[in-house]
């Protein structure tokens, strides 16, 4: 999936899949809302690639809404890291909160 890439969509594309009823992602995780979803989460991960170089980004819950990236918590991985790597730390680090 890394390889393939993510190609953006419009800011309209993404209001009308996250609109549709039974999204898979609440009903995934049993949110009755976009909104209930949010304000339940306590953290987004994502993977940034740029020239190579991988980063693990996490966003946290402004208040009294939003989110904003926890800069402390970035990290970045030395040219050359596999993405299999990175992918392993992500998942260690999810797993971690997880227990928290």
């Amino acid at each position: 999936a890394m390889a393939r890439g993510n190609p953006p969509i419009s800011r309209d594309e993404a209001n009308s899949r996250v609109r549709q009823k039974g999204h898979p992602l609440l009903q995934a995780t049993g949110a009755r809302s976009w909104y209930t979803l949010d304000r339940q989460t306590k953290g987004l991960w994502s993977l940034a690639s740029e020239a190579g170089l991988y980063q693990i980004r996490v966003d946290q819950p402004m208040q009294p809404r939003g989110w904003h990236e926890d800069k402390s918590k970035r990290v970045e991985f030395p040219p050359g890291t596999p993405v299999e790597d990175v992918i392993d730390r992500l998942i260690a680090m999810i797993q971690e909160r997880g227990r928290q």
